[in-house]
């Protein structure tokens, strides 16, 4: 996202961790996102919890809010931070599950 001009990404555009192409609010939940993170952590050494707690550090609100957010349209900012809001719950509440019983 370094190269992304500030104020020119649309909600559609952020790379939500989800299969469906332009993704609404609504399409971000915890079944789509582990389906997601399953698929991807399947290839990576790091297995499902360590894929996941990266992620949660990609998410963070700290470091999404001051790296990517500028990137976004103004009139899609709040939609944009509910959207990280619900891949932040859903990717705890994943990583609580996978320390608790590894797929």
């Amino acid at each position: 996202m370094k190269d992304i001009p500030e104020g020119s990404l649309s909600f559609y555009e952020v790379p939500w961790p989800v299969f469906k192409v332009r993704p609404k609010a609504e399409d971000l939940t915890l079944t789509a996102i582990q389906n997601f993170f399953g698929a991807n952590s399947r290839s990576s050494p790091k297995g499902t919890a360590g894929v996941l707690k990266e992620q949660l550090r990609q998410w963070h609100p700290d470091r999404f809010l001051t790296r990517c957010l500028p990137k976004v349209r103004e009139s899609d900012r709040e939609a944009v931070k509910d959207g990280m809001d619900q891949v932040v719950r859903h990717l705890n509440e994943l990583h609580t599950r996978e320390n608790k019983n590894p797929f």
